[in-house]
């Protein structure tokens, strides 16, 4: 049977409950195969989406009457709304731990990040802080549009270097973090670096046709014991990224390291 012949696809297209009576030759023979004579079909919807089929399949010839039908819509109009409530639910929760502008997680994940961590001391956390440098000249010079173009894509770059136990997130303005699970300091200098030569390489170009770069700084540190907190962590990764700033800008500096 071809998918979009099926019983499911016709009730899906037109919304409407169907039967038997509208079964394809090729259709009904699978069903009798399986000793099936009966079928009702229910279409399950939200305001927006069609998103299923409620499907009754009986042994019995004519075995669904006008009350079961209007039960069954009765059953596939309390399914739609749940399943509209869960999916409204989910896209609220997705809406709240992502940056708007650039897809990033925000600082509410990485709270919630951080809650789960606490519970988990043998876990050793990276901390790298980004920070672009003379972002204020950008949005002065060629606008705030073209200022969000450019978080835009450096989250983009960003995105491209997260995996599972390292995430990244926009902490707010032009700063963003990378936090990383389990990782040595080496091999975070190695990410962030990567990151920064990514960045510095990309040529951005305005509506105009005016072309420019963007330089970033990263300060590291990670956790050193079990009674290491994230906000000393982070406290160190800020200390590094400080000196970055103020040593040229346009590296990466790990915190405790001359």
């Amino acid at each position: 049977v071809k998918a979009e012949d099926s019983l499911v696809a016709q009730t899906i297209k037109s919304q409407t409950i169907h039967n038997e009576e509208a079964i394809s030759p090729a259709e009904q023979d699978f069903w009798q195969q399986h000793g099936i004579t009966s079928v009702i079909t229910v279409p399950l919807s939200t305001k927006n989406n069609n998103i299923g089929v409620i499907m009754a399949i009986s042994t019995q010839k004519f075995s669904f009457n006008r009350e079961q039908q209007e039960q069954l819509m009765i059953i596939a109009n309390q399914v739609s709304l749940a399943l509209e409530n869960t999916l409204l639910h989910k896209e609220t929760q997705l809406m709240a731990w992502h940056d708007s502008l650039t897809g990033l997680y925000n600082r509410n994940y990485l709270d919630i990040f951080l809650s789960v961590l606490k519970d988990n001391n043998e876990k050793q956390i990276g901390c790298m802080i980004f920070d672009l440098d003379l972002f204020k000249i950008v949005n002065d010079t060629y606008g705030h549009i073209t200022g969000d173009v450019v978080l835009q894509e450096f989250a983009t770059i960003m995105s491209k270097y997260t995996a599972p136990g390292r995430i990244a997130v926009r902490y707010g303005g032009e700063e963003f973090l990378m936090l990383g699970l389990n990782y040595q300091v080496e091999d975070l200098f190695a990410l962030a670096e990567e990151i920064r030569k990514e960045l510095s390489a990309f040529i951005f170009r305005t509506k105009e046709g005016e072309e420019f770069s963007l330089t970033v700084s990263c300060g590291i540190a990670v956790s050193s014991g079990e009674n290491t907190t994230f906000k000393q962590v982070f406290a160190q990764a800020d200390a590094a990224l400080y000196r970055a700033k103020n040593s040229g800008r346009n590296k990466v500096i790990i915190y405790g390291l001359t």
